[in-house]
């Protein structure tokens, strides 16, 4: 037998007494299992608990973990908090280096950890499994007790499945009136919500989440939380929300795309509870790639930023600064400031383009001489943060700035956590909605109309606050750094088309920007 076959056969088989051949399994004689391993867990008679699980498992547990803890049992339990199964669950990350054949299964513990019933996708070897259980976040109710598998090692069916129906699986926050989700896309796939729940119908191409990136399936996130589709043909199981959704008679929705390089589009749109929205998305692209996308509501859909206008690019005659990383580091502004470049070296730009943007390293910067902004201005940047980040936290990713450490401060972009920030000195920051990921290019906008802030991502409107602001000619403008002083705070990715106005710009003219219609 190999070793994946012996894992299995230590899952299968979990406890001697228990029965897994040609009869049903006694479901409350699990639960006497578990409920014992527990007690015995509780009071670290660890031996006790051990034989508990089997004596195969135990022998390859003894081979592969350094500590008591690496194999744990868990319990699934239903919304009436009954126990529905028993599992075993590999929790040592990569400590099985001594197996390349079961380690290749191991190495991506985020979703792919050794489970029959748990919280986590079942990925080991699913040729060689009927079901495989479908994980929502931190919560998990389907139960599979499979069948033994025969000398091939296929498993001849699946004894006693607990109904999904049965079970609220989807921990979903609306933050307002909003749904988000995220999903990997190859050809067409469309996404079905009611008040109850979702699912998802595919249309052509690879299933969602299955692509050449990475072993087996990618989740797809709801407002945050992950959901690992079970998948029936061309069509997912039904999961439900923890709270159903009440979608308002006769409102108004909105689709913001925070991440779609081609279709994704409201198709349905609910105007009664019982009603269903759908989403479609068609990557008609070669390849794949991830759609995120943001439906909106009742009074976040009356958000100005909900649904990008128009383009209408800006002129170039209100350009205070402009650098570009074309090949060359210099203001391509009519003012043509002077400036210096400190360490920053040319990559590729967000459409592929060698030598048309900077990469920071965390100690380059561009150091422009200082000048007087006493009335509106507007600022204009993409942003990509490195995937390989050395820095520990993210907040010290300062974007741009002309600010002295000090007591002044005219403007400063920078990132809080995984938001961009528009940093204020003695007033309350301006926090974008958007998580950031490594990795990603974003398009961040800042405009002061002289009473009021605001800012952009990707051409949406995150936040707003009124406030004023102090000035300092004398003080320089750096890109990739708050000041020379505060190392901490220097940038670590790539920047490009840095641009800052010397009036407020409109929202069609931001939309423009993100869009690459610049003159």
């Amino acid at each position: 037998m190999n070793s994946v076959a012996n894992v299995l056969l230590a899952l299968c088989l979990l406890h001697p007494a228990l029965t897994f051949g040609d009869e049903r399994p006694d479901i409350q004689q699990i639960q006497d299992v578990v409920q014992r391993f527990y007690e015995a867990w509780n009071q670290q008679d660890f031996v006790a608990a051990e034989d508990l699980i089997g004596e195969s498992v135990v022998e390859l547990d003894m081979r592969s973990r350094q500590e008591p803890q690496t194999w744990i049992l868990r319990k699934v339990q239903s919304r009436e908090e009954f126990l529905d199964g028993i599992v075993a669950e590999w929790t040592g990350g990569d400590a099985w280096d001594y197996d390349p054949e079961i380690h290749q299964y191991i190495k991506k513990a985020e979703f792919f950890d050794i489970l029959l019933w748990g919280d986590r996708a079942m990925a080991i070897t699913q040729e060689h499994l009927v079901g495989m259980s479908g994980p929502v976040g931190d919560k998990q109710y389907n139960a599979w007790l499979l069948d033994r598998a025969d000398d091939g090692w296929e498993i001849a069916g699946v004894l006693h499945q607990v109904p999904t129906e049965e079970y609220k699986t989807v921990e979903v926050e609306p933050r307002g009136e909003q749904l988000r989700f995220r999903i990997f896309v190859d050809g067409g796939d469309e996404v079905f919500a009611d008040s109850e729940g979702l699912w998802v119908e595919h249309r052509d191409g690879a299933l969602p989440g299955r692509h050449e990136d990475g072993d087996g399936f990618s989740p797809v996130e709801v407002n945050g939380v992950r959901w690992q589709p079970i998948w029936q043909g061309d069509k997912t199981r039904k999961v439900y929300f923890a709270d159903e959704v009440a979608w308002p008679s006769d409102a108004q929705y909105h689709l913001v795309k925070h991440e779609a390089r081609d279709v994704a589009q409201l198709e349905r749109e609910p105007q009664a509870p019982g009603d269903t929205l759908s989403i479609v998305f068609a990557d008609q692209d070669s390849g794949a790639d991830w759609y995120d996308v943001e439906v909106r509501w009742g009074d976040e859909a009356a958000d100005p930023g909900a649904g990008l206008p128009e383009p209408n690019p800006p002129g170039r005659e209100d350009l205070l600064l402009e650098v570009l990383f074309d090949g060359e580091i210099r203001d391509t502004s009519p003012h043509q400031r002077p400036l210096k470049n400190v360490k920053v070296v040319f990559t590729e730009d967000r459409a592929g383009d060698k030598d048309s943007a900077g990469y920071f390293d965390g100690k380059a910067v561009v150091d422009i001489e200082g000048f007087l902004l006493d009335g509106p201005f507007s600022v204009s940047i993409w942003a990509k943060y490195d995937e390989i980040e050395t820095r520990p936290y993210w907040w010290n990713n300062c974007i741009w700035a002309q600010d002295n450490g000090g007591g002044v401060r005219v403007f400063q972009l920078s990132t809080r956590g995984r938001r961009v920030t528009w940093h204020r000195m003695r007033d309350d920051d301006l926090h974008a909605k958007l998580l950031l990921r490594k990795g990603h290019w974003y398009h961040f906008a800042a405009v002061f109309d002289g009473d009021y802030h605001r800012l952009f991502v990707n051409g949406v409107l995150q936040e707003q606050k009124q406030s004023a602001v102090k000035t300092s000619p004398d003080q320089p403008i750096y890109i990739g750094a708050k000041n020379l002083d505060e190392t901490d705070f220097f940038f670590t990715g790539t920047l490009d088309d840095a641009r800052l106005y010397g009036r407020v710009l409109t929202t069609a003219e931001i939309s423009a920007l993100y869009q690459g219609l610049a003159e």
